[in-house]
């Protein structure tokens, strides 16, 4: 009986169908098409709702400033009020009338401050709330004062007074606040007037008109920002409390001038909208950011974006389904060929009652059923050949048997009180170990390979006695950065066998290393013998002259295989370089990327 067809589902199977790209394509399509009638709609949106924010913002200038205008025609026909009273006429026709020194001084301040308070009471100002008090001075000093609540009189004095003395050549006009007013919220409509006769005393009204009365009259939203200025850019008002007083941006006032609907202060731009306060010689300003009818034009797309990906992802579901569905055949050959991989030949495709499929599906069985036999048949030469290896693996030396045989040497030695035996043969054990245990890690790091170096150079080291020493000098952050197995043993060999072997003289052997540019840079010295490096022929090897190269000794071969060996792994830039110099020494410089290629 026939194996049946395993039909489990493949982890690591990838298909890349015709149709999966096709379906693939399709969804793709969809997407690139939706974005890019959102992306028109987006655009047409912007453009609608930047002319609805433009209309909304004239409309809004027009209002407010029509407030606006009625809040200084109160203060102004409430001046022109004060200016025609009673006690104000007479000291038009009689400058003597407030003379401190006059009798019946004191009788006509208070039936001039009455006067007032009339007036105030009948214009409803103080109901309003648009007025904080009135000021009268003559001849520099503040005659009386009038407040809609409890105020410091020398707070009125002070700031009232360097406001007077400001504007006391001004007729009708708004006072600058801005050296004065920074934190008191008071504009002052100051009204001067002199006797019929020509003489040196005048009189001033000063209307204390409070800021934070103006900005109720904005009725613009959180996004519009709103300001009242005047011609030299001073901030008389504003939405923003802290700029009240201070001096707008010098790209503002450029663009008021030039009557522009756009400016761009600290990297923002803003859609402008100006109107001048008629008969007040102040501009009302509201500016809205362009970002933000960007983002409530963009507010509607994320829902958009969401439909959008729900379509491509249900459209996707139902191409892979109709793709696998569609690719039956392929997924049950990809099986096959993965149980064939795990050797099991026994594997069977079905029918699929289709004329060319069914083609392809018994020729996969008619194969698997060649292999079953061609391996049947080569079994038994398998087997011999498993046999003579493991022949040949009784015949070599067990490697524990050899080291407890050093250790045990070892001990003797220990016992003797022979120590240089005893870390001789301790060297001698940890070198062959790293030799015979990690020969098959192609990559080490530069820790482990010092060890290796050190057991070695310690045992040539006791072979040589005072006529070789050495120097290993690494940085300890360097000792963990990964570098090809048996780089540096090479060139430390070849500096002992070029330097003490050739050389009666003390020679000395330096291994150090250091990060440069981020790649990690070995250098092996030694002062001894030296050699023409011209000999060595790096650049040479028999794959790439297609020569046989003459033969060199065991250090040199190990030397050009290290060059050729970077080379392979990092490219040409990566490598050794030898200087050397007969008599007087050799120093070999290898160069490791910090990671692999």
């Amino acid at each position: 009986m026939e194996p049946s067809f395993s039909r489990k589902p493949l982890h690591r199977l990838r298909i890349k169908s015709a149709q999966n790209r096709v379906v693939v394509a399709c969804v793709c399509f969809m997407f690139v098409s939706m974005m890019i009638i959102g992306i028109y709609t987006y655009v047409i949106m912007y453009g609608k709702l930047f002319e609805q924010k433009s209309n909304e913002m004239q409309m809004y200038a027009q209002k407010t400033v029509d407030n606006l205008e009625q809040v200084f025609s109160f203060a102004s026909n409430t001046g022109m009020a004060v200016a025609t009273s009673e006690s104000i006429m007479d000291w038009v026709d009689n400058p003597l009338t407030f003379e401190k020194d006059s009798q019946g001084y004191y009788q006509r301040v208070y039936e001039l401050k009455d006067e007032i308070m009339h007036i105030l009471a009948y214009s409803n100002a103080w109901k309003n709330d648009y007025i904080s008090y009135i000021a009268v001075f003559v001849n520099d000093e503040m005659l009386m004062y009038s407040a809609s609540k409890p105020m410091a009189e020398s707070s009125i004095k002070k700031a009232a007074g360097d406001i007077y003395r400001e504007s006391v050549n001004t007729r009708d006009g708004i006072a600058d606040s801005k050296r004065f007013l920074v934190g008191d919220g008071t504009i002052y409509h100051v009204r001067t007037m002199k006797p019929v006769f020509e003489r040196e005393e005048s009189l001033a009204i000063m209307i204390a008109i409070d800021e934070e009365s103006l900005r109720r009259q904005y009725s613009g939203t959180e996004s519009m920002d709103s300001y009242l200025i005047d011609s030299r850019g001073i901030i008389f008002s504003s939405s923003q409390t802290t700029e009240v007083g201070k001096t707008c941006d010098k790209d503002l006032l450029e663009v008021l001038e030039k009557g522009e609907s756009k400016v761009r202060m600290k990297d923002v731009t803003y859609m402008c909208e100006s109107k001048p306060l008629d008969g007040v010689g102040l501009t009302f300003l509201s500016l809205m950011p362009r970002a933000e009818i960007m983002r409530q034009a963009f507010s509607g797309m994320p829902v958009y974006i969401i439909i959008s990906g729900i379509l491509c992802g249900l459209l996707l579901a139902v191409g892979v389904f109709i793709s696998l569905k569609s690719t039956k055949f392929i997924r049950d050959m990809a099986e096959g060929m993965e149980q064939i991989k795990k050797k099991n030949y026994d594997v069977k495709m079905p029918h699929y009652h289709n004329y060319a499929v069914d083609y392809l599906s018994d020729s996969f069985n008619s194969m698997t059923e060649s292999m079953k036999i061609l391996v049947r048949d080569t079994y038994e030469s398998k087997i011999m050949l498993q046999e003579m290896q493991l022949e040949f693996l009784q015949q070599q030396v067990n490697p524990h048997f050899l080291f407890n045989i050093l250790l045990t040497i070892q001990v003797k030695a220990k016992m003797c009180s022979d120590e240089t035996v005893y870390h001789m043969l301790e060297s001698l054990s940890g070198f062959l170990r790293v030799g015979l245990y990690f020969s098959k890690n192609m990559f080490t790091t530069l820790g482990a390979e010092l060890e290796y170096i050190q057991f070695y150079l310690y045992l040539q080291q006791q072979r040589f006695e005072e006529k070789l020493q050495y120097e290993i000098q690494i940085p300890e952050e360097l000792l963990k950065r990964e570098i090809p197995r048996l780089t540096i043993e090479p060139l430390v060999e070849n500096a002992v066998v070029h330097g003490a072997e050739n050389v009666d003289t003390l020679v000395t052997v330096k291994v150090r290393a250091k990060e440069v540019d981020g790649d990690l840079e070995i250098s092996v010295q030694d002062d001894g013998g030296g050699f023409c490096v011209q000999d060595l022929k790096l650049d040479e090897s028999p794959d790439n002259t297609g020569e046989q190269l003459e033969p060199l000794s065991r250090d040199k071969i190990g030397v050009r295989n290290t060059n050729s060996r970077l080379k392979l792994l990092y490219g040409d830039a990566y490598g050794l370089k030898i200087e050397s110099e007969i008599g007087k020494g050799t120093t070999v410089f290898v160069r490791i990327p910090k990671k692999k290629k």
